[in-house]
């Protein structure tokens, strides 16, 4: 499982590159993004709530996470599940999990 680290308060960004067995994501078609925490410490982070936590933008299926400013608590750790939703997936699809430690 990948590790990061959140900054509370700071502008660090988590990048990822979502891939698959056919290469990587292609996120052009993404309607929504929602990161659940499987250890139920804090409600699901939402793009349609919180759309400047999430970029999209640089192509290659990067995922760029801008969560400093989330609601997290310093010295928790969060284990997140990345669900992306987008016209053919109205129930989402799970790309997967990472372990986000706040510092």
């Amino acid at each position: 499982m990948i590790s990061e680290v959140v900054y509370k308060g700071r502008d660090n960004t988590i990048d990822l590159q979502l891939s698959s067995d056919s290469g990587v994501a292609d996120l052009s078609g993404v309607t929504k993004i929602e990161l659940v925490d499987a250890f139920g410490r804090t409600g699901t982070i939402s793009s349609i709530e919180h759309s400047e936590y999430f970029d999209m933008s640089e192509g290659d299926g990067v995922l760029k996470l801008s969560l400093g400013m989330a609601d997290l608590a310093i010295g928790k750790s969060y284990n997140f599940e990345i669900i992306l939703y987008d016209s053919d997936n109205e129930n989402g699809v799970n790309w997967g999990q990472f372990m986000a430690m706040v510092k």
